[in-house]
Formats: C-alpha cells, structure tokens, sequence
C-alpha cells in the first residue's frame, strides 16, 4: 500500500508505526455508517501480505479514526495487537490533548431535553446480509460446533440449526429447505462426510440454485476439490479461521447468488417455466452475474432433461468466449449422451489441455476413448486421475471397468476394492461396483472371496430386487470359473426368478449379464434367447448391437449370432412398415393393435413405444379421450423418457397429450 500524503508528523509517526505490524485499511469517510466498522475490521490480520477486508479510496487516518470512536461507531480494539494497541490509543490521547482548535469535542453539553416536543425516531439497526439466510451447522465436534455456531449467530443469520453427524445432516435436509449449510469435511470415522452430504442433496434437489453450501476443513482444500465430480461446493475454507474471514468468503458467495433467490422460489413451487423466465429477467437486472444465471438456467434444462436448449446456451456463451470451461463441459456431457463421441473428445481433450487440474475433464475423456475402442489409453488417463484424487469413488469405480474390459483383472480387483471403501456411505453406491469386483477377484483365482462379495450385495442393497438379480447372476459366474456347476445352474434359477419380479423394469446390461451367466454355464441355447431379446429392445442402439456381438465372439457363437441381429432388424423393419401402411390407409385401430402387441413383446423398443404413442394420441384425437387411454398414453410416455431421454419424437408426443388433458373426457 503506498505511503499516504498530507499527513501532520503525528499522523505519520501513527502510520508508520500501525503499518508495520497490521494492514491500515482505506474508505471514503461519506460511507460510513453507524455498526459498520469494527476494530476486527480496521485490525484483522497480522501479515501485511493479507488482503484488506476494506480497500476503497481514502486512508482512514488518525483523526478520522479518534472521530469514529468518539461518534461510537467504531469500538476500541479488542483483536488488534497489543503493540497496535499502544500506539493507537497513544496517539488517540493525543489528538484528545491538543488545543481547542484541533480537539475533537467530546465533552461539550447536550442542550436540556423539550419533553412536549415529538421524540425523534429510533436509530434503526443495521441490516445483515445474512439476515434472511437459514443456516444448518454441521460439525461432529462439540467446541468447534459451538464456537462456529456463536460466529454464525454474532453474523446475524435468521436461524442455526445444528446437525453431528452426515446422517442427521441429510434428514434436516429432506425435511427443510436452508439457505446456507456450513458443514465440517470430517465428521467422524467410518461416518458420511461433507462430500457425501452435498453429492446426497445435489441429488436429491434439496439445494437450490441460490442455496450456499461451505466446507470447511483442517486438511488442503485443493485436494478435497479435486474428489468431487461434477457439481462444487462454493467454498471450501481451510481453518483456522477467524469470524471475519468466514464473513467475507460468505459475502462473496452471496453477492454472486442471490439474485437467484426468485429462481429458487420458483423451481419450490414445482413451476420450471417460471424460473426459467426469472432467469432470463435477472441476466438484464444483473449483468455482473449473468454468468452463474446461465448456469442456474442450463441446470434446470439438464434437470428437465431438455438437452436441445441447454445445448443452445452452451454453444451461445462459447460464441461469445471460447474459454468458458463450465460452458465446454456441460456441452461435452450432453454429446457423451447423445453418443457424439467424436464431438465429445475433441471438447475434452481441449479442456484438459486449457485446464490441466480439471480433473473432471479427464474423468469424461477416459470415458469416451474406452466408448471410442482406445481402451488402452483410457486406463491410462483414467490410472492417472486416480493417482491425483484417490479419495473419489467415481474415479475407482471408472478405472474398475476399464480395467476389467481390457482384461488387467488385478488393477481392476484394486480400484474396484478402493470404490466399495470410498462409497460405503455414498448416495452413488453402485450395484455393478460389487459385482465387478467379485468377477475381477474370480479371474484372479480367489473363489471364495468372490463368492462372499457376491452375497455381499443383497445385504449391502437391501430388498433391493435388481440387487438381488445381480448378486445371483454374479454367484453363478463365480461357481463356473470355480467348476461348481449344479450351484452355477441353481443360481441362474434363483437370478431368472428375479428377472421375473422385475419385469419390464430390467436394464441391456442385466440381460446380457443373464446371458454371459448361461453362456459361462455351458446354456447356450439360453443365452442366445437372452441377447436376441435384448436386440429387439435395442436394434437402434449401435453400443447395445456391438456389445451383442461381443458376447456371441466370446462365446462362439459368431456365426449364430450374425443370423439373429440380422433377423430381428428385419422383423422391426417390416412392423414399422405394417404400421406405416395401416397409418396411410387412414386405419388408426388396427395401427394401434399393431404396435400395442409389439411393445408387448418388445417393451424396451423405443421405436415401437414411440408408435404405440404416436397411434394412441390419434385415435384419441379422432374419437375423443377416456381416462383408461389418458393412463395408457401416460405410461408409454413415460416408459418412452427413461429409455432414451433424447428421444427426438418425445417432446412433440408429450406436447400433443397434454393437449388432449384440456379436452372433456369420455364416459
């Protein structure tokens, strides 16, 4: 800070001695206002190479000081050095001490009270920033939780409620909405952490766009950054810290999000179109924070799975500036699911390259070179993510299935070990997790302990059917490469039962689980139906036909195989034409019976599902609607999203039945 001028020898003999043991901060006289300035905030750090917590324009000088105090509104020094102390009161007595002309008038007489005149109206108290914002505290440590608890209170927030522990943590936040969550990183071994309680309410919506949420911690706070995923918290705040220090990093946050708080409003009362439209009004209001704006906007599109306009806002802000990371990332996710994997590498690989700590970058593009077929160099930049961030059960579980898929069973038996650990207490506790590590241990020769994982994940995941059919689907495996075939054969009932339970309800990658059991146990008349079924759900979906075709390679079947995909495209083929005929001919009934038992058939075809639909809405249209066929077309529809979220038919066939609500229904 540069020595100011103007100064009386007493001004500078203050400021030269303050100066060297404290930071002196600056601030327009004509801005002060009663309960702004504190001693904490004239005097907070002792190292002069800490920011000021006030930088403005004018020096606040001896006098002006000795000005403050005697107006009362700045306190004597508590916090402040003792050596700063001596000088600052020396040198306050004696501004006191000088002729009459420079004296301060601190003892001049009020005049005598008029009692019959209108008392003047109280001082209001200042107001906080922090005034309206419901705060949950969560620390496990009694002395810490209670002197952060005193910080927050003496800041001024609307309530502190207090959480222990994750668990207690995650129930406050189901049941109630804060706005701010200040929560310790370590809350006990073998508990939740704060990850695992932010990734839980990022998942579960329970933070809202202008919602704050604070780690803090005794360890590095760029490490623990680097084990989240996707979503940050927007701080993470190393201790010890002092009172002021947590005020100015929460301010921060504030000034960058409130004006979302409309936004949140909005999305509470289950009205997206609304926030949305709040969005685009706070981006004129608030042009400083039209960035994070936008975000909160392309968040509630990727909620809404509507992946067409948050790609418009992506590609729109990389027009303006090609370097906005966020931006590039979100739109390489939506191409990793739309299957543009030559799109999604290039945008990956350049994000690694302007932002080499952005380990998420890395995460992604391991992902998309494995889809690409460079196995080999996805192990190798997903080992070397992991071997920066150890600690994220994502990132072991990504190199698990690499690993497993190239065949290196002992790195995957390894990653697959650290993913358990890491995500025992994780909201992205993963079924396949379990079941790849006891596979990758089978391979490996270790039965018995790939055996106990395998039970592992009906304990692990209770009354969890899917769970259950992995875990007998996965025994069955074990107990062949162990040459135990009775149990293999009597696991692959217990798993086809399941299958049962589950009916339409069941994934591509279960089926062909199912399959690779009955091919492992010698079934391969089973196994074939198994794949055939999957590729009538799937035959538009290229990974699905190239897994298929894995499966038949490994098991040698490729000549059988071949002659099935082959079959069952054509079979599809001549439906939809059936289908299209009976359209043209102006026979909706029969087009509707059609692909009404073909989705019986083929529950899973997107293709088929879409036409179902398709014929539903307008037979619907030219007979008038009924309940019955209002439920029926809700379910297709429904059915339809989880298939394919990008089904581009989807969003014209939702808009044309909600249409159809607005008519009167049928007796």
């Amino acid at each position: 800070m540069a020595e100011p001028t103007n100064h009386s020898p007493n001004q500078n003999t203050l400021f030269n001695d303050v100066k060297n043991a404290v930071p002196v901060y600056k601030m327009p006289m004509n801005e002060i206002k009663p309960g702004m300035i504190t001693a904490e905030n004239i005097f907070s750090h002792q190292s002069s190479n800490k920011t000021p917590i006030i930088d403005q324009v004018t020096l606040l000088t001896a006098e002006k000081i000795a000005r403050l105090i005697d107006s009362g509104i700045v306190k004597i020094m508590i916090e402040a050095p003792p050596s700063v102390k001596h000088y600052f009161k020396k040198e306050w007595r004696r501004i006191h001490s000088e002729s009459s002309n420079t004296r301060l008038k601190t003892t001049k007489k009020l005049p005598r009270k008029n009692f019959t005149s209108k008392p003047s109206a109280p001082l209001k108290a200042p107001q906080s920033v922090f005034q309206n914002y419901t705060t949950l505290l969560i620390v496990n440590m009694a002395s810490m939780r209670q002197t952060l608890r005193d910080m927050l209170l003496q800041l001024k927030t609307k309530s502190v409620d207090v959480a222990t522990d994750g668990h207690s943590a995650t129930e406050k936040l189901s049941t109630r909405k804060y706005d701010m969550v200040v929560c310790d990183f370590n809350l006990g071994s073998d508990k939740k952490n704060a990850q695992h309680v932010f990734e839980e309410a990022k998942f579960h919506h329970h933070l809202g766009p202008s919602a704050i949420f604070v780690i803090i911690t005794g360890e590095n706070a760029n490490d623990i950054s680097k084990n989240f995923m996707n979503d940050l918290p927007d701080d993470i705040i190393e201790k010890p810290f002092t009172k002021e220090i947590l005020k100015v990093r929460l301010q921060k946050i504030i000034q960058r999000k409130s004006c979302l708080i409309p936004v949140d409003q909005a999305l509470k009362d289950n009205n997206s179109e609304k926030a949305l439209d709040i969005c685009d009004k706070l981006v004129q209001q608030h042009p400083r924070n039209a960035y994070e704006i936008i975000k909160a906007k392309t968040a509630i599109y990727m909620h809404n799975k509507d992946f067409e306009n948050a790609r418009k806002h992506f590609e729109k802000i990389l027009t303006i500036r090609d370097d906005v990371l966020w931006a590039k990332f979100g739109l390489g996710r939506i191409h990793f699911q739309e299957k543009n994997y030559a799109l999604t590498n290039d945008l990956f690989q350049d994000i690694t390259q302007q932002d080499p700590n952005f380990l998420p970058g890395f995460d992604w593009l391991a992902k998309t070179l494995e889809k690409l077929g460079f196995s080999d160099k996805a192990q190798e930049i997903a080992e070397y993510v992991v071997k920066t961030a150890p600690n994220a059960m994502h990132r072991q579980k990504n190199l698990g299935d690499i690993a497993h898929k190239n065949e290196d069973y002992e790195m995957a038996t390894k990653s697959y070990k650290n993913a358990v650990k890491i995500g025992k207490f994780s909201i992205f506790k993963d079924i396949s997790t379990y079941s790849g590590l006891a596979k990758s241990l089978s391979k490996t020769d270790v039965p018995t302990a790939a055996l106990s994982v395998a039970r592992d994940i009906r304990k692990v995941f209770r009354n969890d059917t899917h769970a259950n059919f992995e875990s007998y689907t996965t025994e069955s495996i074990v107990y062949s490469d162990a040459g135990h075939e009775a149990d293999a054969i009597k696991s692959i009932g217990m798993a086809t039962n399941e299958l049962t339970l589950l009916g339409a309800d069941i994934s591509s990658r279960e089926i062909f689980d199912l399959a690779e059991a009955n091919f492992v146990a010698g079934n391969n008349e089973e196994g074939l139906r198994l794949v055939t079924e999957n590729i009538a759900n799937f035959c538009d979906d290229t990974e699905i036909i190239h897994t298929a075709e894995s499966i038949f390679k490994q098991f040698d079947v490729e000549k059988e195989g071949a002659i099935i995909i082959s079959d069952v495209k054509q079979e599809i083929a001549d439906l939809n034409n059936q289908g299209t005929s009976f359209f043209n001919d102006g026979n909706i009934e029969k087009a509707l019976d059609l692909f009404r038992s073909s989705v019986e058939k083929m529950p899973q075809n997107k293709t088929m599902n879409g036409n179902y639909a398709q014929s539903l809405i307008l037979f619907m249209q030219k007979n008038g609607t009924t309940e019955k066929q209002l439920y029926e077309c809700k379910q297709i529809l429904i059915r339809l999203n989880k298939i394919d979220p990008y089904y581009k038919k989807y969003k014209s066939l939702l808009k044309l039945y909600q249409q159809l609500l607005t008519q009167p229904v049928s007796q």
